[in-house]
């Protein structure tokens, strides 16, 4: 080097950029880091949709909860069995015990139609005899379950009571 008045004359030949090295010591680095994150981005990615489902689910059982215990406490024609009357369909329920043991393994509405965006619900329904409070209300416990083919995770038991008269 040379010192002229005061200033450092550099060497024409000084490095510019990176080494072959240096580049592979980064990635190297890069895809240590990555191997760390990787696992985490994809499990947000697969559980971000969760609560949407199981706000579905709710919606659901909610919607299901809520046309049962809307229904005559007993069958209107009194040919009650427990069950759905032969030949009853969904549209023709008239009572909250028609819809004891109902399996949906797909959503319908009330009319039972199916709803084909909501594939992949699965709705159960039960409905008990119970008694409420010391003066024996008679009174029809119904449980309304809705889970999710795929996400085993995603499950929603709504419970309600339709008293007799």
């Amino acid at each position: 080097m040379k010192i002229l008045s005061g200033f450092v004359q550099q060497p024409l030949n000084y490095q510019q950029g990176i080494s072959l090295l240096e580049l592979t010591i980064t990635l190297i680095v890069l895809g240590v880091g990555m191997v760390g994150v990787l696992p985490l981005m994809i499990q947000t990615a697969t559980h971000s949709l969760d609560p949407i489902l199981q706000q579905q689910a709710n919606a659901i059982a909610q919607s299901y909860l809520e046309e049962i215990l809307y229904q005559h406490f007993s069958d209107p024609n009194q040919t009650e069995t427990g069950l759905a009357e032969f030949g009853e369909r969904r549209a023709t329920f008239d009572d909250v015990q028609d819809y004891n043991s109902l399996p949906d393994s797909v959503v319908r509405d009330y009319s039972g139609t199916r709803i084909s965006a909501l594939d992949g619900y699965v709705v159960t329904v039960s409905v008990n005899n119970d008694v409420l409070g010391t003066n024996a209300v008679p009174a029809l416990r119904v449980d309304v379950r809705v889970t999710h083919r795929r996400h085993p995770d995603i499950s929603v038991l709504l419970s309600g009571y339709r008293c007799g008269k």
